[in-house]
């Protein structure tokens, strides 16, 4: 596993704003920092009251995987479009290739991970859960 991809985000090492926190890892911190910037330049649809992220979206597992997934595939889009014969389409390619699914999934009101989170109001607020709910598979039997 590359470092990029083992950057550990967790409630665990949260602040006491109850924000991540900064710490040694630097790509922990690069990617906090492009999930900031990315986020801030993303259009609420809809009624702002019922845009579906959570504040706190580093206490959802599947949220840190993808947005991991979309900042690594944009650095790559990055590199690629830099490159001397570059893809000058790679960041378009980014946004429609995996800005575009991840999106549909991040924000769906009805089934995405912050259906019971309010912008306004906090993680899981909205709704009858208290955590965050992942599948824990089972191994299978050795055989």
């Amino acid at each position: 596993m590359s470092e990029i991809e083992a950057v550990h985000v967790d409630g665990a090492d949260d602040d006491d704003t109850g924000t991540p926190a900064e710490g040694g890892n630097p790509f922990q911190s690069m990617f906090y920092d492009w999930v900031q910037e990315r986020f801030a330049r993303v259009e609420v649809t809809g009624s702002a009251q019922r845009a579906t992220w959570c504040p706190e979206w580093w206490k959802h597992p599947e949220v840190v995987d993808r947005l991991q997934a979309l900042w690594t595939a944009h650095i790559a889009a990055e590199a690629e479009q830099e490159d001397e014969n570059g893809n000058m389409a790679a960041l378009s390619d980014w946004w429609i290739r995996h800005w575009d699914p991840h999106r549909a999934v991040l924000f769906d009101a009805a089934t995405g991970p912050f259906r019971d989170c309010s912008m306004q109001r906090g993680h899981l607020y909205d709704g009858d859960r208290h955590e965050v709910n992942a599948i824990t598979p089972a191994r299978p039997p050795a055989q």
